[in-house]
């Protein structure tokens, strides 16, 4: 195929400078957010390396239908017959088809370009590197963005190009060599067999994860006694681990509320359906009604494990007359490290970054009194095993005015007694028990108020061999450690004025 005769006049100029011109503007308007990443990391929630990398493809097309236009009516004005079998209306005929579907997939399937950009990563990385090591420094910021524009626009826009090309070569041949009229149905049968295509792509079902997709939930509150609704009861639901905005809405005469929250999803989807289920853990749901006990609880006790995406089962919730304190944990309420504790015994415990193992390091349930000791109920998410904190109890740890929340292992326990007495330092002890960050700047005076038993238990393993880190262990350890030094200087000085040939030999070699 040869590549199509254009000749340049002076409209054809003026239409050149006005697409340069365009794309400048363009390229002025995005240069900030793609300056922003120091590296190349495409993103496709966000539709800008798309249009950055089929910018080549989309101009080509542009300036292709432009082209189309201007002859056709050019030959109408001219009354002259419109040729539509000209080499680089075939060239633009397969560019807009191939874009097209480009978009589509990339809309629809965006796993497989980011699969297919996976390999764009080590080859932008290598570029800079090159570029480095030929100008013996650091490539400029902007010139590294041009060369992952660049390849971005070869990896995305190369391929429909080139098979623009090869569409538009054989375009050429067959406008050759067949009829008008067979040609125009070849034509039609093409752009339906890509129509065909992007109707498979369409249909396709494709696995999805979000983190926030909008779900209509329904729920019913109703008195505990007699089951008749309340009417006027306010309803809330909130993320325990982020902070977003949070659905509320108000019961009406028949003690119903529809409201909707933004829940983790997953499942399959195509351009017509969505078909999954939707994940309830770690959200809170909060009733309150007047003169009844204020409910909070979590949602995945409402609503159960899972829910269908398209039809969610309603809730219903049952209130209690009021009758006593609704906050049980008002004195003890704040933030103790990653613990988050609320005046109605709810907790949230996050760390990150996210533990593995298949262990979570998201947790959130309710606390309870058992005696002096708290016990973790923690909300079990499905499919993942509990974490390590609901594996001990607690215990609320006054020290002088600081409150520490503190668990019950002899680790921990030992740590604190030990702080109390000056006998270890306190540098860790943030790590062993949990201070509450609203009294750091409070005195701590006295010792830390543990019960009689705890204390007895703490001084009778300090003076025994049972602890694995104790005072008896440490006094032993620094006799022996000095009295080992000691051997060693004495038997250094008998060696060295025996034998005046013995001194340079290091402690513990045998001599013969």
């Amino acid at each position: 195929m040869r590549l199509p005769q254009i000749r340049i006049t002076t409209g054809n100029l003026l239409f050149l400078v006005f697409v340069a011109a365009v794309n400048l503007g363009l390229a002025r308007h995005f240069y900030p957010r793609l300056a922003q990443g120091d590296s190349f990391d495409p993103d496709w929630s966000n539709t800008l390396e798309l249009l950055v990398g089929l910018s080549p493809l989309i101009n080509l097309a542009v300036i292709g239908i432009l082209w189309f236009l201007a002859g056709a009516f050019r030959d109408r004005l001219s009354r002259r017959p419109i040729d539509q079998r000209k080499s680089f209306r075939g060239f633009t005929y397969f560019c807009v088809h191939f874009g097209v579907l480009g978009c589509l997939i990339s809309y629809l399937m965006p796993r497989i370009f980011e699969d297919y950009l996976d390999y764009l990563q080590p080859v932008s990385r290598f570029t800079d590197e090159t570029l480095a090591r030929f100008a013996e420094t650091k490539t400029h910021p902007d010139l590294s963005l041009f060369l992952d524009c660049f390849l971005l626009g070869v990896f995305l826009s190369g391929p429909p190009i080139l098979a623009g090309w090869v569409g538009g070569m054989i375009a050429r041949r067959c406008s050759s060599i067949l009829p008008r009229r067979r040609f125009q149905i070849l034509t039609v049968l093409i752009t339906l067999g890509f129509a065909a295509t992007a109707g498979a792509v369409a249909v396709t079902p494709q696995p999805f994860w979000e983190r926030s997709i909008p779900v209509d939930l329904e729920f019913e509150v109703v008195d505990q006694e007699s089951g008749e609704p309340i009417v006027g009861s306010f309803l809330r639901i909130t993320e325990v681990f982020y902070d977003h905005d949070c659905a509320r809405a108000l019961t009406g005469p028949d003690g119903r509320a529809r409201l909707t929250a933004k829940l983790v999803t997953t499942g399959e989807r195509n351009a017509f359906r969505v078909m999954g289920s939707v994940d309830p853990w770690g959200q809170w749901l909060e009733v309150f009604a007047p003169g009844y006990q204020t409910r909070r609880t979590s949602l995945i006790e409402v609503l159960g494990p899972t829910l269908d995406l398209e039809h969610p089962r309603p809730g219903r919730i049952t209130l209690a007359r009021k009758t006593t304190a609704d906050e049980p944990f008002r004195e003890f309420a704040g933030t103790y490290g990653k613990f988050i504790i609320e005046p109605d015994g709810r907790f949230s415990f996050a760390r990150f970054p996210i533990c593995g193992n298949g262990r979570s390091c998201l947790e959130f349930g309710y606390l309870s009194k058992v005696g002096d000791e708290i016990v973790v109920h923690a909300i079990r998410h499905p499919g993942k095993e509990p974490g390590y904190i609901v594996a001990s109890n607690y215990r609320f740890i006054a020290w002088g005015e600081r409150l520490y929340f503190c668990p019950t292992e002899d680790a921990s326990v030992q740590s604190l007694c030990r702080a109390g007495l000056r006998l270890g330092s306190t540098d860790y002890l943030e790590f062993w028990a949990n201070p509450r960050e609203s009294d750091t700047t409070k005195p701590r005076t006295g010792l830390p108020k543990f019960p009689w038993q705890i204390w007895a238990k703490f001084a009778f393993d300090e003076v025994t061999l049972r602890s694995g880190d104790n005072c008896l262990k440490m006094a032993l350890g620094q006799i022996f450690k000095y009295a080992g030094h000691q051997s060693q200087l004495f038997l250094g000085n008998v060696r060295s004025e025996s034998d005046p040939l013995e001194r340079d030999l290091p402690i513990g070699v045998a001599i013969p």
